[in-house]
């Protein structure tokens, strides 16, 4: 298999919060007649990068010498965007006060070769910068934001096979990756017409009706739900696991779920009515992870984002089955599965919060804090109530207490060897190449690791229905 050329780019969606005229004293063309534009923020945070060297695009001038779109994703974006502040926040915000929402885009960039961390250091400084010269605005981040990662591999496409292994193991450890993710992000959608913009995986399982026949009279379990993955034959194929038959993206009847509704999006992979190839990203978008404007946050969750789709390309089918096969295991935590996927020591630490810095992510001189405005106190310290409620251990275990993620949670199944698994694999192989000497060595792989999980699931349910006064095994 060829290795991965790892690439990706960053969605940062935030709020501005500002008086009129704030911006007034952040235009390099202070007097002049175009000063107008600047009553609005996302022209200053364009107009900022570029004076800091950042190749920049969204509010360029009609007569504009540069064309930015030569290259795609060859410069940050500015954009607006469908956040906005909550009621509470809302209620506390001083009056006169505008609220504009923005998506700042990154570049696409050569996670290997690229100064990536520098340079989303100094678009982060330039928003600080902002906030210190302008005459009163603020950047907040609050539960209606997000912040995505697209992950691609250069010019071409993920392979079909490395998209698929990120989805299962998204599907056997969403327990695991929740404990990373703030209440709202968790959660599933609690009726048909709400809008949704990163569901998790276990709702489209629940939902796609493509596990039925799978489980035969049970109900389809956790890894019914990775065999339909594993059963995907094209790029097409996995965009029909997000179809759940609810029309509820953006309320339009004639709309129904898709990739861009979840929090795994695989939708830039393939063509369809709203994309020509020619629009494609050829990425996988990692869309769960809540807004922030935090250097060691973003850093961090772009580190782990690109080594689970780095593990996924080049784990082997027997050790893929073996980490799923852990899935039902209730004592393989969230440490057990960030190591498994190969992430350092320090990043695991950072993200089971046992040290505030990550060796891997040196962070530059940071900018001193904007001075504070009395008047926006009862605000910022509003988003930072929520945001801590939000994030808290009570809340997300009132969230996840909720949803069925494909097990019993009230046992603990301990998992089948290793070895056995690879007896069952590569018994399963021969059987098919006999069977059907003409079908691909690919082809045969796939449909050995999809019986596996079958098998896996059928060993699950014959052990959980003995007592669960102790462990059972599946072994």
């Amino acid at each position: 298999m060829e290795s991965l050329n790892v690439t990706f780019g960053i969605e940062l969606e935030f709020l501005c919060v500002y008086p009129s005229g704030c911006f007034a004293n952040c235009s390099p063309e202070s007097g002049s007649d175009e000063n107008e534009e600047f009553l609005q923020a996302g022209p200053a945070i364009f107009h900022a990068l570029r004076q800091s060297g950042i190749s920049a695009t969204g509010y360029d001038a009609p007569d504009d010498d540069v064309v930015m779109d030569d290259i795609p994703h060859s410069s940050w974006r500015v954009e607006d965007d469908v956040c906005d502040l909550s009621q509470r926040e809302h209620d506390v915000k001083p009056h006169g006060y505008e609220v504009e929402n923005v998506e700042l885009s990154s570049r696409k960039f050569d996670f290997f070769r690229d100064d990536w961390r520098s340079e989303i250091q100094t678009v982060l400084d330039v928003l600080f910068a902002l906030e210190v010269n302008s005459q009163g605005c603020r950047f907040v981040a609050n539960d209606s934001t997000g912040f995505h990662v697209h992950i691609g591999n250069g010019h071409e496409k993920i392979p079909l096979r490395t998209a698929k292994n990120v989805f299962q193991i998204a599907t056997a450890f969403e327990r695991c990756f929740d404990l990373l993710h703030a209440a709202p992000r968790i959660q599933c959608p609690v009726s048909d017409t709400q809008l949704f913009l990163f569901a998790p995986p276990c709702y489209f399982h629940a939902n796609n009706g493509l596990n039925v026949q799978e489980a035969g009279l049970n109900k389809p379990m956790l890894f019914n739900w990775l065999a339909s993955i594993e059963q995907v034959g094209t790029y097409q194929d996995l965009g029909i696991l997000f179809r759940t038959g609810h029309s509820i993206y953006f309320d339009d009847a004639d709309d129904q779920t898709n990739g861009h509704n979840s929090a795994y999006n695989f939708d830039n992979l393939f063509t369809s009515w709203a994309r020509d190839e020619e629009d494609l990203t050829k990425t996988i978008e990692f869309r769960q992870h809540g807004g922030t404007l935090d250097y060691l946050t973003i850093v961090s969750w772009i580190l782990l984002t690109t080594q689970l789709v780095q593990y996924a390309h080049i784990a082997g089918d027997v050790e893929m089955l073996a980490l799923c096969a852990r899935c039902v295991d209730l004592s393989f935590g969230l440490r057990d599965v960030l190591v498994a996927i190969g992430c350092p020591s320090d990043l695991v630490a950072h993200h089971l919060h046992e040290d505030d810095v990550v060796g891997t992510i040196s962070r530059g001189q940071v900018t001193a804090a904007p001075h504070t405005l009395e008047h926006l106190n009862p605000l910022m310290e509003m988003n930072e109530d929520e945001q801590t409620d939000f994030n808290g251990d009570e809340a997300r275990k009132v969230v996840m207490d909720r949803k069925d993620y494909g097990f019993r949670s009230d046992v603990s199944v301990a998992p089948i060897s290793s070895q056995a698994i690879a007896q069952y694999y590569h018994e399963r192989s021969n059987a098919l190449v006999q069977m059907q000497p003409s079908s691909g060595q690919d082809d045969i792989a796939s449909r050995a690791k999809a019986w596996c999980l079958g098998h896996l699931a059928d060993r699950y349910r014959n052990a959980a229905k003995v007592p669960w006064s102790k462990q059972n095994s599946m072994s």
